[in-house]
């Protein structure tokens, strides 16, 4: 298709002899091509750069050209530029797009090279008035096939574990609820069962029995985790202005039995209002303080923490509503602690770094709480050191991208 003759912008219908090449930013500049860094940009340019005539031919390229398109010096006497495009309907919009704006950015099509194998591609280029009155092309080609092919396999691994997730998800959600009735049966019958033969069993029959009962219950407390961590990932988030502190007072009120059979003390800063699902706030802190409380220091009573700060789209500390983004939450306690290498490990299910005769758990609340604050695009980390606590640290936006449900 030839090229209309449109009127041009004054700099590109000025006759020179310089090659009009686009900057960094996107404007044009003229370059001497007789001038030695022109040749060196030129020369040595990783990306395509030709310069065409209005009906096509290729007046001048540079090695990266002919590499793309499989070029000798031979083959260009008679390449056309609109040979090149798989879509002849490429090539009309390409050249209404230059012809009416004098120039086009980063204008996307698949190029067939010699060898008739096709490339994903970017061309950015403008137009110049000759000295005859014709147009000149003049650009750079840049080729993005393997950009394209990444981003599509990413996208596709992407969607595969999505999928995967979700399939995995529902099967923990309907094993995990079809057990609980087995499990009921169980602890049931063997409450009747030690009613029934209390006094008859000796030593060794009532210890199987109550090894019996005591694993049904430690059964049923982890299928109700496995329960709530299935819900937090398939449920999503039901966001809604939450404020911290009347969520923490609550969770709190629950954990009354906890802190006083520990003899615990829990000393709460100001917290935050912010967008959150108020519902997943609470198994949060309810995790993270009931942790605290359970790994106590060996002596003494335990005593537990909880500041916010907020901080500035720079991550730095600013006072509350002061050019605000995100909160940073430690939860700091007197505990035992842990070995620093198992930071990350204590998030991961089913994680115990103590026996269960020591500790009561089923390792997954940290994996929960972990869910919750990334389903809320936050991050939660964690530090220790034996003997001497640990803290955990939980940063969240003060408001969401957008108000969603799941």
């Amino acid at each position: 298709m030839k090229a209309r003759k449109r009127p041009l912008n004054a700099d590109s219908a000025s006759a020179s002899p310089g090659l009009q090449l686009l900057s960094a930013n996107g404007t044009a500049g003229l370059v001497d091509e007789n001038d030695e860094r022109y040749h060196a940009l030129f020369e040595g340019s990783m990306d395509a750069i030709y310069l065409s005539s209005e009906d096509g031919r290729l007046l001048r390229v540079n090695p990266a050209f002919r590499e793309l398109f499989g070029y000798s010096v031979e083959d260009l006497r008679t390449a056309r530029a609109r040979d090149h495009y798989v879509d002849p309907g490429d090539r009309d919009r390409f050249l209404e797009a230059i012809n009416e704006k004098g120039a086009v950015r980063d204008f996307q099509t698949r190029l067939r090279r010699k060898d008739g194998s096709v490339r994903d591609c970017l061309i950015t280029s403008t137009a110049r008035r000759t000295r005859d009155g014709g147009l000149e092309y003049q650009g750079i080609i840049r080729d993005v096939t393997e950009q394209l092919q990444a981003q599509t396999e990413l996208e596709r691994m992407t969607e595969a574990l999505r999928r995967s997730n979700a399939e995995l998800e529902k099967f923990a959600y309907v094993a995990s609820h079809d057990m609980q009735e087995p499990l009921r049966k169980i602890r049931a019958f063997g409450d009747r069962l030690g009613s029934m033969l209390e006094g008859d069993l000796d030593d060794r029959g009532s210890d199987y029995l109550r090894r019996m009962v005591s694993a049904a219950e430690r059964m049923q407390t982890l299928i109700d985790r496995l329960l709530s961590y299935s819900r937090v990932s398939s449920r999503g988030i039901d966001l809604a202005d939450v404020d911290l502190g009347d969520v923490v007072a609550e969770v709190l009120v629950d954990l009354e039995g906890q802190v006083a059979a520990t003899g615990g003390q829990v000393d709460v800063g100001p917290l935050p209002r912010l967008q959150a699902d108020a519902v997943q706030m609470r198994q949060l802190f309810q995790n993270l303080i009931s942790n605290a409380l359970k790994y106590g220091p060996a002596q003494g009573a335990p005593r537990v923490s909880i500041q916010a700060h907020y901080l500035d789209r720079q991550g730095r500390s600013v006072p509350a509503g002061r050019g605000a983004v995100s909160v940073r939450i430690r939860v700091k306690d007197n505990g035992i602690g842990f070995e620093p290498e198992y930071a990350e490990r204590i998030f991961e299910l089913f994680q115990r770094l103590h026996g269960r005769d020591r500790y009561d758990g089923t390792g997954i609340g940290l994996g929960v709480c972990r869910r919750i604050v990334s389903l809320h695009g936050g991050s939660i980390t964690a530090v220790g050191c034996p003997g001497a606590g640990a803290t955990f640290t939980v940063a969240l936006p003060l408001e969401q991208e957008s108000r969603r449900n799941g």
